[in-house]
């Protein structure tokens, strides 16, 4: 019987870490980060969330560092009104139990408000936002980390390329993986992207019209795992993967995360698109956030 209840508490133990330590990406290619290759990338959370049980910080969205100060991220992670800014929080590290760092922030200025609730599927929306902590990342973290360059370059020129993204996506309500995890996905064209939207199953009669008009605007760039709808290999966002960055060559941030669509559950799954604001159109915001107060990569003197 001591046996028996031992097999028990091992294999209920076991699956618990494996769902704690999961994968935040769907489909396949994941694999964990290696620490520090990423160190530009960090965790938005809110404190002591209320709709969850765990005592730590629950992460709800990824980032990127793009100067020693400011973050860049999706503005429906702030969809929540009833939380507010003192409430969030930005932790720098690869391991999710293990921050290296962690920082308020001091304002949250999104170019559109436009995005909450989500958008819907039918459209797609200006979903980008800049963070500005409360203090300088060097008052706190005294080796070097790499800011990756913001790649600004028209949309028509990022098609077909080998991208990648990171983070910490939730595997269900309250648990998510330890460590960073990483996916390479490949971007395609716009005219792609819809085709391949409109031609997964409808499986629901009321969406039929909706899908007629998806509509993609000009600063949406996609990417896939397979570029043949509804055959794996696949890859979609898990619920935290939002705001992160789209990286191509050595971290050259071209896009943000914000959705998969159509979206029509995991067994469509093989079907998703994954949806990124591309940041060409938005220099200008980004720029104005950031030029208010120069900060330096943590290598220059």
């Amino acid at each position: 019987m001591n046996a028996l209840y031992f097999v028990y508490c091992f294999v209920i133990l076991n699956s618990k870490l494996i769902s704690l330590n999961g994968n935040p990406f769907i489909g396949y290619n994941v694999k964990q980060a290696e620490p520090h290759e990423f160190d530009f990338i960090v965790s938005i959370s809110i404190k002591n969330y209320a709709n969850t049980s765990i005592e730590e910080d629950y992460h709800i969205c990824g980032g990127a560092l793009i100067t020693t100060r400011h973050i860049l991220t999706s503005e429906h992670c702030k969809c929540d009104g009833s939380v507010e800014i003192e409430d969030y929080t930005v932790k720098i590290g690869h391991d999710l139990r293990n921050w290296e760092a962690n920082f308020s922030i001091e304002s949250w200025k999104s170019f559109k408000k436009c995005c909450c609730p989500l958008f819907r599927r039918e459209t797609t929306c200006n979903d980008i936002a800049v963070l500005k902590l409360t203090e300088d990342i060097r008052s706190k973290i005294i080796r070097e980390i790499e800011l990756p360059v913001l790649n600004y370059s028209p949309i028509d020129q990022l098609y077909y390329k080998n991208a990648s993204t990171a983070g910490w996506g939730n595997v269900n309500s309250t648990l998510r993986p330890r460590y960073m995890q990483k996916v390479v996905m490949k971007t395609i064209s716009k005219e792609e992207c819809l085709r391949n939207i409109n031609e997964a199953p409808r499986i629901i009669e009321s969406e039929k019209e909706l899908r007629k008009n998806y509509i993609l605007e000009s600063n949406i760039l996609c990417s896939n795992g397979n570029p043949v709808p509804g055959v794996v290999p696949y890859t979609v966002l898990g619920d935290g993967d939002s705001g992160s960055p789209l990286i191509i060559g050595k971290n050259q941030i071209i896009g943000i995360n914000q959705a998969n669509s159509p979206d029509y559950g995991p067994e469509y799954q093989a079907f998703d698109q994954i949806l990124h604001v591309a940041l060409y159109a938005h220099r200008k915001f980004i720029e104005n956030q950031i030029k208010e107060t120069r900060t330096f990569n943590c290598s220059e003197t």
